[in-house]
């Protein structure tokens, strides 16, 4: 009894470290990037660069796409925009790993906010590109919509046509990395199954699928704002250094994302 009591605890350990960690860096790497806007709003761009460039190790170890978004663009809108060009490319990585094409649209976009000679048109597309085969594979509508706009504005007109529109009556959320959600008709062939024979495997069944259907909007909620552009960014290409006022707005635009919890720069989205 007594081993078997150890080995349980050894294996839930073992279970939730992983995870455990993995929020841990997060929290780290949200919490530097905020103190990297912070110091940016301050004009301490010496102390924002460390921060910024403290943000990535923890990024890595969180596998967050991001992180490297956020720490790339931080370091092109300081005046460096090469130093983004590995972060970037880590959260290609990353994205493409995940089959997140919320990721690969934040990093064309990314890649789009760089100068025309460091090849962003070739690597935007290319990430852009590698979305639309994501999330046409698995019909997912949200995902087509905004790569459709990004496309759009990247000015792929002949694209933005081939992409299919989504169905009638359909909403911008309720849908994951993984695709479109199930969540309708798990709950119908649970509902079949217990018809009148099992009440409490009945509401189990729907207290799950509202579960999912939270988590699934609160996934929406949280990158919604990373369908779009970089702050500051016009137009493919197009790049420049941002002067002391303009690094102000930029710095305090991105922490406003963010609140003080306890001494810690919390995410909020």
């Amino acid at each position: 009894m007594y081993r078997k009591t150890m080995l349980f605890i050894i294996s839930f350990l073992m279970l939730t470290m992983p995870v455990s960690a993995k929020n841990a860096n997060l929290e780290k790497m949200e919490d530097s990037l905020a103190k990297g806007y912070l110091a940016a709003s301050k004009k301490d761009i010496d102390a924002a660069f460390d921060y910024f460039t403290k943000s990535l190790s923890f990024a890595n170890k969180a596998k967050s796409w991001k992180g490297f978004v956020d720490a790339g663009c931080a370091f092109s809108a300081l005046g460096k925009p090469k130093e983004a060009l590995r972060p970037f490319k880590n959260a290609y990585n990353i994205a493409a790993s995940k089959r997140d094409w919320r990721g690969l649209v934040a990093v064309s976009y990314a890649y789009a906010s760089l100068p025309e000679n460091m090849k962003s048109k070739k690597n935007a597309l290319s990430a852009l590109n590698l979305a639309l085969k994501i999330a046409n594979r698995k019909k997912d509508w949200l995902g087509l919509q905004e790569i459709a706009k990004a496309f759009g504005k990247f000015g792929k007109k002949g694209m933005v046509k081939k992409i299919p529109t989504p169905p009638p009556g359909w909403k911008p959320y309720g849908e994951s990395v993984a695709g479109p959600s199930k969540i309708a008709s798990d709950a119908q062939i649970a509902m079949r199954k217990s018809i009148d024979k099992d009440i409490a495997a009945k509401r189990r069944s729907l207290a799950k699928t509202k579960i999912k259907q939270k988590a699934s909007y609160d996934y929406y909620l949280t990158y919604k704002r990373y369908y779009d552009y970089p702050y500051y960014y016009t137009n493919y290409g197009y790049w420049h250094v941002l002067n002391n006022y303009q690094i102000y707005r930029w710095a305090n635009y991105y922490l406003s994302r963010y609140r003080l919890v306890n001494g810690v720069y919390v995410y909020i989205y």
